[in-house]
């Protein structure tokens, strides 16, 4: 939600490269605004934000400088991989933590909508980013993908009709095998 609402008042990730304290009161502004027109953010949500803003701009900026991970964390479907390895060691620790304790909430709803969506190439690029997550994280990730292998091992010995191979569709496709692959790689 962190990086969904910035872009909902128009504050793009090049702009959150190189965030200034004026910055940070021309989005509160936006985001009070937005508040009292829409109702589409609450006071916490605002408060989090700038705090966020405040106290982890190194960190915003060294994710916004990754289309795979600002996507991930702005909830968009991303298929776009950062092959490099992060340039921002010093920074390795508090991104951790600001996902950990900030974003929390939005990585598992990203993790969970595309399972549910079977969007496996953005969970490919979700698995280039487990370094900086938590393993709780790591290990819901590993939950959904093993209750998927087994829901269709159970469908499939229980009844292999043509509907059911539908909507096991999923298992022909070569992005599952690949996040199976990297996710093994673990």
């Amino acid at each position: 939600m962190f990086f969904k609402s910035l872009a909902l008042i128009g504050v793009s990730p090049e702009q959150l490269k190189t965030i200034s304290n004026d910055d940070v009161v021309r989005i509160e502004k936006k985001l009070i605004a937005e508040y009292k027109l829409n109702n589409s953010l609450s006071k916490n949500d605002i408060d989090r934000i700038i705090y966020i803003l405040k106290n982890y701009p190194a960190e915003i900026n060294a994710i916004c400088h990754y289309e795979g991970l600002y996507s991930i964390l702005a909830g968009e479907n991303s298929k776009y991989e950062d092959y490099r390895r992060f340039l921002f060691p010093k920074e390795e620790r508090r991104i951790k933590e600001l996902i950990s304790v900030h974003l929390k909430e939005d990585l598992i709803s990203y993790i969970e909508q595309n399972f549910k969506n079977k969007n496996w190439r953005s969970l490919i690029v979700l698995s280039e980013y487990k370094i900086l997550f938590e393993p709780d994280i790591e290990q819901l990730f590993l939950n959904r993908l093993e209750s998927k292998l087994k829901e269709a091992v159970a469908d499939f010995n229980h009844s292999p009709s043509l509907s059911l191979r539908k909507r096991m569709n999923y298992l022909r496709e070569s992005d599952f095998y690949e996040l199976l692959n990297r996710i093994d790689a673990v």
